[in-house]
């Protein structure tokens, strides 16, 4: 099952990086309360990244197979979050490497959660019938070479598809 949910989140990374360059919108960060963030329809994903708020505003998808993959990417640049949730249900978890994953990209460097100092996530709605997940996240994901990244603020709304 793990190797399963490792190939699903590469391959949303995979996904969400072919479009990444592809919009001619400007790199203009919002926060889940400006509408240029939830302008999709009102799904959103959205964190604060070294004091800087960030928006994916290029693509956001989700896909529900056992776990839900989520991935978004902002135009403009090679900054993609990508989250692999195992619980669903409303309440508060942890976000570490084994369980409720979370990953970053930013020019070609990726930070990951980790079992040692795990973040946490607060699913705040899981509608069955809609098929969508709101919630909100702080997590601190590591890259061995270039350090510590903190995820701060995060809030989302993602559809996903079963």
């Amino acid at each position: 099952m793990k190797g399963l949910k490792t190939r699903i989140l590469a391959l949303l990374l995979s996904f969400s990086a072919l479009f990444a360059g592809c919009d001619t919108k400007d790199d203009n960060p919002a926060s889940p309360n400006n509408p240029s963030c939830s302008a999709n329809g009102g799904i959103f994903l959205s964190a604060r990244i070294d004091n800087l708020t960030w928006c994916a505003d290029s693509t956001l998808n989700g896909a529900l197979s056992g776990s839900l993959a989520v991935s978004g990417t902002s135009s403009g640049n090679s900054r993609t979050i990508s989250i692999m949730l195992d619980d669903l249900s409303p309440g508060t978890y942890s976000a570490k490497f084994s369980r409720n994953k979370f990953q970053y990209t930013e020019n070609g460097n990726v930070y990951q959660s980790t079992n040692t100092n795990p973040g946490s996530i607060t699913i705040t709605e899981h509608n069955t019938s809609l098929n969508f997940v709101t919630g909100t996240f702080l997590v601190t994901l590591n890259n061995n070479t270039a350090g510590d990244k903190t995820l701060s603020n995060g809030s989302f709304k993602v559809y996903y598809t079963e």
